[in-house]
This record gives structure tokens, sequence and C-alpha cells, in this order.
């Protein structure tokens, strides 16, 4: 075997890792998305706002799915 074929053969070995840490390791944005939408269910508010700007709903708030949780 030559060296090019020994650099074709780690950079396929990489990528591969590379790929399956990616997919094991999930989507940030979308679990912080859903942290602060279980938030707003709880508090009525957004995380980064006041607290003074809960508005009280009749209905209740929107249920969300959770994600599963993080490690």
């Amino acid at each position: 075997m030559d060296v090019l074929s020994w650099i074709a053969v780690a950079g396929t070995i990489a990528g591969v890792l590379y790929m399956v840490w990616v997919a094991f390791r999930g989507d940030p944005a979308r679990h912080a998305e859903d942290d602060a939408r279980a938030f707003f269910d709880e508090h009525g508010r957004w995380p980064d706002e006041p607290e003074d700007a809960a508005v009280p709903r009749p209905g209740g708030y929107a249920g969300v799915d959770r994600l599963r949780e993080r490690d």
C-alpha cells in the first residue's frame, strides 16, 4: 500500500467517526429552544424577558414535546 492509500483510509475513518459523533451529540440549538419553550409553559414568559412580562392566559400554555434529556 502506498502513502496516498493510507491517507485515504485515515481520512475515511476520521470522516465516519466525525459523522457518528455529530449524530450522537444532537443539536444544541434545538435543545436550547426546547428548554426555552418549557420555561415559557411553566412561567408564561420567555427566559430573557423580565418577570413582569408574564401574561396570564386563561386556557393555559401550549404543551411542548420534550426532547430526550442531555447527559
